[in-house]
Order: structure tokens, then sequence, then C-alpha cells
């Protein structure tokens, strides 16, 4: 007999990406290397550096600053065409940076504005090629838009990047499930679960891998661990959620 879900399978929430990004926008990028170099400069490059460092941090000025925060603000508010405004403001005051950008991109994102989010995505990672969070937070734009196979890419690049990163995993594997590739899909969700072992969606979404795969006794487990990490963690809602998809599956 086969079972098909009659809910969808969960894609991470642009309120999660939001999340993801809110601490990318710090000075620094998980990836960046922050290893020391024993080797000594001579005066005249440490001059150079010294006045290179000083414009630098001229132009991340207090107006500059206050824009980020500001735009920050907005962000966290959910009032995203702010900002944008606000984030583009950063940008006019200092561009050479991915804050402003990766942030906007999110508002773009949340507005619909994919096509938008892309470029600004795009034009972060110019300035940190090697952000896992970017990449994935790209990936979900070009799924929007239907561009799997791009979305893909990123997807890839991010775990190349970083093995260790469960949100490219868990993102991954809910497009493997749209496209039917359900086997992949079951291995990213049993990846993205030994990387973070109380992820109720990924418990949830691995029941529908099973669900689509014939394996109802493993989904009907995956669900009760769901709901019941959806409840530790205050969620009611989707413990809810779970509960009745539980019972639909059960034929209560």
């Amino acid at each position: 007999m086969s079972f098909s879900p009659k809910v969808p399978i969960v894609t991470m929430s642009l309120g999660v990406l939001v999340i993801a990004v809110a601490s990318s926008v710090q000075p620094r990028s998980l990836t960046e290397n922050s290893s020391l170099d024993s080797s000594l400069d001579s005066p005249d490059e440490v001059s150079s550096s010294w006045r290179e460092e000083q414009l630098r941090k001229s132009a991340l000025s207090q107006p500059y600053l206050s824009a980020i925060a500001q735009a920050q603000i907005s962000l966290e508010a959910e009032d995203y065409e702010t900002a944008v405004q606000d984030f583009s403001r950063a940008i006019e005051l200092y561009a050479e940076t991915a804050r402003g950008y990766h942030g906007r991109a999110i508002a773009r994102l949340q507005l619909g504005d994919y096509d938008g989010a892309i470029v600004d995505f795009s034009r972060a990672l110019d300035f940190e090629p090697e952000d896992v969070r970017t990449y994935t937070n790209r990936g979900k734009a070009y799924e929007a838009i239907g561009d799997r196979e791009s979305a893909l890419q990123d997807y890839n690049r991010a775990i190349t990047l970083n093995p260790d990163y469960p949100d490219a995993y868990f993102s991954r594997a809910s497009l493997h499930f749209q496209i039917g590739n359900y086997e992949a899909a079951l291995e990213d969700l049993n990846q993205t679960l030994l990387l973070e072992p109380e992820s109720a969606r990924a418990f949830y979404n691995r029941a529908m891998v099973h669900v689509k795969l014939e394996r109802l006794e493993r989904a009907i487990a995956d669900l009760e661990t769901a709901e019941a990490l959806f409840r530790k963690q205050d969620d009611f809602a989707s413990s809810e959620y779970t509960l009745n998809t539980l019972n639909t599956l059960k034929g209560l």
C-alpha cells in the first residue's frame, strides 16, 4: 500500500533564514581563517597596512554603522521594505563589504524579490567567497525561482566548504525530495540529524521521506519524535501540525 503525505515537506522557512543571516552580517565570516601568520612584514608594508586599516575604519564610520544597526532592527521587526531601504543606505555609505548586501538580500527574499536577492547574495560572495550561509541562502532563492540546478550547486558548494553545516544538508534534502530523489533526501536528513540531533523539522521531513518509500513504521516513529521535540521547544503550532499528520498516517 502506498501512503502519500497530505502535508508538504517542511522547507527552511524564511524566518530561519533571517536568523542565519543576522549572524552573517557580523564583521567575520564563519569560514574566515583565524590562524596566525608568523611571517614578519617590512616597515614599509606595516606602514601601508596601517594606513589601509585607518582608511577602512574611517569608511566604517558612525553613519554606516548606524545604518547597518537600523537595518538589522527593521529586519528583525519584519519590516522588510524599510530594511531594504536601510541596507541600501548602508551600501551607499560603504559598499566594499558583504554585510549590507547580505542583509538586503534577506529582506528582498522575504518580499519575494528572488532575483534581487540572488544579485545581492552573489555580491556578498564577492567579498566573502567561502561563507556557507550565503551559498545556502542563495540556494533557497534559486529554488524559489525554479532554478533547481543552481540551488543544488550552491548547497553542494556550502557542504564542500563546511561539511558540518546542517542547514545545507537540510536544504539539499528538501530539494532532493521535491525532485523525487528520496534516497538522497534520506541520506542528507540522516546527516542533518547527526549534526543537529534535536532538529524537529529534520525528523518531520525524514518521516515524509519514509512515507514516500512506504516505510510507515519508521515514518510514525520519526513523527512521534518530531512532535515531542516541537513541544519541548515550545513550538506548539508545529507540534499540533505534526500530531495531525501522525493521526492521518495512523488512520485516526
